[in-house]
């Protein structure tokens, strides 16, 4: 009965510290530490990619100083990639610490690449959360720093603004004169340069420009006809001889 009794106990106690801990696991997840839970979500499901303009020999000396000091480990170094491991100090004996980050870079589409391998958690919550989030943000400082120094190496080249084009200079006007005309006020030349070629000058005429007479005006007939009888009269006639038509002197003549 005694044994039934201690069996008994040692299972009510086994049963509670399994229920006491889901229940810790549970409020640190929804509770105390729900702002964290977001951020490592935030960190561990993704794979940052941000432009990159620079080389890998630019970036390379960059990744040197380390901001989480000799707490962050170089576990590979390769051309063009490289990967840290990070331990707390109180377990460096933890093989890949307490999370493992790489960093790369793809020259082709000059972009770079940053993210988190694995990681420790207690209780369900990623653990150095801090930590990550200020690697996180190195990285993406080094990468700015490393486009400045690209673009101040290789700057665009400027287009050249296309020369002003220059005016031909203005050729003197020549003014003729004719005899017998009134004479037309000269135009003010503009100064020809020593480059311009000369212009030859237009001949005058030498003797007086012959002048057309005006064309007569159209002779009015003398005669005129009746109205009456169709007699031709004189036109300044008023009575026909024919008929005795009185016949204006204004009358128009039929033709």
């Amino acid at each position: 009965m005694e044994i039934l009794v201690f069996v008994g106990v040692i299972a009510v106690a086994v049963i509670w510290t399994w229920l006491e801990r889901k229940a810790n696991s549970a409020i640190n997840r929804h509770v105390f530490s729900r702002r964290e839970y977001r951020e490592q979500e935030a960190l561990t499901d993704h794979t940052f990619t941000y432009p990159c303009q620079a080389d890998w020999s630019v970036i390379r000396p960059l990744l040197d100083d380390s901001p989480l000091g000799d707490n962050l480990e170089i576990t590979k170094d390769l051309d063009g990639a490289i990967q840290w491991r990070y331990s707390a100090f109180h377990l460096q004996t933890r093989s890949n610490g307490e999370f493992m980050a790489f960093f790369g870079i793809d020259p082709e589409n000059h972009q770079a690449e940053f993210g988190f391998i694995n990681w420790t958690t207690a209780d369900g919550v990623v653990r150095h959360v801090d930590q990550m989030k200020q690697l996180k943000t190195w990285v993406q400082d080094v990468i700015e720093q490393a486009n400045r120094i690209a673009v101040a190496n290789h700057p665009e080249p400027t287009t050249q603004a296309p020369a002003p084009e220059t005016a031909a200079p203005a050729r003197p006007r020549i003014h003729v004169s004719v005899a017998g005309a009134a004479p037309t006020p000269a135009t003010p030349v503009a100064p020809v340069s020593a480059t311009a070629k000369a212009i030859p000058p237009v001949p005058q005429p030498t003797g007086p420009v012959p002048q057309t007479a005006p064309a007569p005006a159209p002779a009015q007939r003398e005669f005129k006809f009746c109205t009456q009888c169709g007699a031709r009269l004189k036109r300044d006639m008023t009575f026909c001889t024919q008929c005795g038509h009185v016949c204006q002197p204004t009358d128009t003549a039929r033709r």
